[in-house]
């Protein structure tokens, strides 16, 4: 594009702007994610299922499923 020198600060100010909105939500809701994980697996565990199983389900490491408990 034939952007005048005021034209490609807009721009790239404006990409700027939309890249660090769209990291704020995509870490918002891989946090999200990780807190429903971290529940489940805990609720899973307190129905009696296996840590093994709950890792695979959920993606979790075993490790971190103990830290949970």
């Amino acid at each position: 594009a034939k952007f005048s020198p005021e034209e490609k600060e807009r721009y790239e100010d404006s990409l700027k702007s939309y890249r660090d909105l769209k990291n704020v939500i995509d870490t918002a809701f891989g946090e999200g994610e990780r807190k429903r994980n971290n529940e489940l697996a805990i609720n899973m565990f307190n129905e009696g299922i296996s840590i093994e199983l709950i890792s695979k389900i959920t993606g979790l490491s075993e490790e971190d499923i103990k830290h949970l408990l």
